[in-house]
């Protein structure tokens, strides 16, 4: 189902027939189907003249490595994307401003983009940007979405 249907009547009364008569296993379901983020394929800015990085590294995090990127030296823009994204959602603003001379770096979530994983939380989320932060900081400022 994607994000924008709702769910149709009789699969509301599947899913209550269902919870009902196994609710272990629907609870289950529905917790992989909301820790499990779908990977899009495609970046809609493209057309953006992205300078290539200045350093690109696997950054170590306890749930295995995150893919990461750093533009310039010194403190440094950090930007997080939101769920089921990449960091290409901030390839305007990371030309934008690698373009003024800022330090910019920019990663995958977990599970997400070119990081590993299938499943991911919020906990393993935080834990990732203090461990990108610690990797290739000093951080300056902090953009997020979502």
């Amino acid at each position: 189902m994607s994000k924008d249907q709702s769910i149709t009547p009789y699969a509301r009364v599947a899913l209550q027939l269902a919870a009902a008569a196994i609710p272990q296993r629907i609870e289950a379901r529905i917790a992989r189907e909301f820790l499990r983020p779908r990977r899009f394929v495609g970046n809609e800015f493209r057309g953006v003249d992205l300078p290539a990085a200045d350093e690109r590294m696997r950054v170590p995090t306890g749930d295995g490595w995150v893919a990461a990127w750093r533009w310039g030296e010194g403190p440094a823009v950090l930007v997080v994307h939101g769920w089921e994204d990449d960091h290409h959602g901030f390839d305007p603003l990371i030309a934008h401003l690698v373009a003024r001379g800022q330090a910019v770096i920019a990663f995958d979530l977990p599970a997400h983009g070119d990081s590993y994983g299938r499943d991911t939380a919020l906990p393993s989320v935080a834990n990732a940007i203090h461990d990108v932060a610690a990797a290739l900081g000093p951080v300056r400022a902090i953009v997020g979405h979502s």
